[in-house]
């Protein structure tokens, strides 16, 4: 950001101005943004009816003191980026819809309801065994949706919401979908966006949000460069057609339906005087007398 500061600001600022710029973004500000780009891009690729959640820790280099087995022991302190993603088969693109950025203590079933009642999804819903709880199957329920959830080993109680969204779980489905998000959290691990080495507990939990951002974005972006460049091909196409008309058209109307050789030779039977070929009339008229001789079967009836 720093390099391209001119560009973006008309003068060059250092990467303390940014810091401090992104400290007064509101964590609030950045989920709305990333929602809008989720209406955005549903309105270029319609509803989406496959959503996954999942979870991916937020790497810091914090480290916090805890109590293992009567000792006190350092380790990294742990952040969490909850989301919901939305999945279209037929592009094979992947968006978030919402995003929630926590620490160890909301668990992924909390994240997913949490982030369920503030979202209207219907549709497939799917998740591993972390989601196999009761609250989640029944925000799905409420909304009237489909869970493909990865049921634990342990039975559920009967006439629970659980109960009945186990009795709707499709092996194959789960199989052919998990690998999808899979794929999401590993391009953002790769590009180390899931790493920060901010300190403060509002700034981890923004820079993962931005994270998600940055994916949606250049998902939206990706579609829309696609769907121009549909647009694109597709006005060559028609411009191609149009001309390709006119130039028949053209041919059509310009063709005479006499031969060059046979119209130099005739000459009209009472002047004298040269033809002339009218297209409109499909005729030939004397240049001087302007007597008007048919043509029929591209045979002139030259009668005085």
């Amino acid at each position: 950001m720093e390099l391209d500061s001119n560009l973006f600001c008309n003068k060059h600022l250092d990467h303390g101005t940014f810091h401090n710029n992104f400290m007064k973004i509101p964590y609030e500000y950045l989920i709305r943004l990333l929602r809008e780009i989720a209406r955005l891009l549903e309105k270029l690729l319609g509803y989406y009816l496959i959503t996954i959640f999942d979870s991916t820790g937020l790497n810091t280099r914090l480290y916090e003191e805890t109590m293992i087995k009567g000792k006190i022991k350092k380790r990294n302190k742990d952040y969490k980026l909850h989301t919901i993603t939305a999945y279209h088969p037929k592009e094979k693109i992947t968006y978030y819809i919402d995003a929630l950025s926590s620490d160890k203590h909301i668990s992924d079933a909390e994240g997913a309801k949490r982030l369920l009642q503030r979202n209207k999804t219907n549709g497939y819903h799917l998740g591993d065994k972390a989601y196999d709880c009761e609250k989640v199957y029944k925000e799905i329920l409420t909304k009237e949706g489909i869970p493909i959830i990865k049921p634990k080993k342990h039975k559920a109680k009967l006439f629970t919401c659980k109960s009945k969204g186990r009795s709707m779980y499709k092996e194959h489905i789960y199989k052919e979908l998990r690998g999808v998000i899979e794929t999401s959290y590993g391009g953002l691990e790769n590009k180390g966006l899931i790493n920060t080495r901010c300190i403060r507990d509002d700034s981890i939990k923004k820079k993962g949000i931005l994270a998600a951002i940055r994916h949606s974005f250049i998902t939206y972006l990706r579609v829309l460069a696609n769907q121009i460049n549909y647009f694109i091909e597709l006005l060559d196409k028609l411009n191609e057609t149009i001309r390709f008309k006119s130039i028949l058209s053209i041919n059509f109307k310009m063709k005479d339906p006499l031969s060059k050789e046979l119209f130099d030779s005739l000459a009209c039977p009472i002047c004298k005087s040269n033809l002339k070929y009218n297209h409109k009339k499909t005729a030939l008229i004397c240049t001087k007398c302007h007597k008007i001789y048919k043509i029929k079967e591209n045979i002139p009836i030259l009668l005085p």
